[in-house]
């Protein structure tokens, strides 16, 4: 494969790095409502998260945005298990360039580590 394909591929994963973090988890630790719309359904637990102090907001937000980065790590895990294939704008991506699995790249890139030369 080629640099460029490479190059794809690391912009996927790294995209994919980028939201490991939850627009939820990011509102619980600003303090904002993390459900508009809808409020019949889900004021109840905007109700919940306004009683909370900081520090339990910010054990919460961690803990959605741990589940929210693990459902990006498990649907490329359902890939890899399931010998699927990426492709961007027609080209396929390649796989496992660096030797390692789509979901162990994300969660490399997603920790901070480089990616391999």
């Amino acid at each position: 494969m080629s640099s460029a394909d490479n190059r794809a591929y690391k912009d996927f994963i790294d995209g994919l790095a980028s939201l490991a973090a939850s627009v939820a988890g990011a509102r619980i630790r600003k303090g904002e409502p993390i459900f508009t719309g809808f409020a019949d359904k889900n004021e109840k637990y905007n109700q919940l998260l306004s009683k909370l102090d900081s520090e339990t907001r910010e054990m919460v937000a961690d803990l959605l945005d741990q589940a929210h980065s693990g459902g990006i790590h498990d649907s490329l895990a359902f890939l890899e298990a399931g010998n699927y294939r990426i492709s961007h704008e027609g080209a396929s991506l390649p796989h496992q360039p660096f030797g390692t699995e789509l979901f162990f790249d994300f969660v490399s890139r997603r920790e901070g580590d480089p990616w391999p030369e």
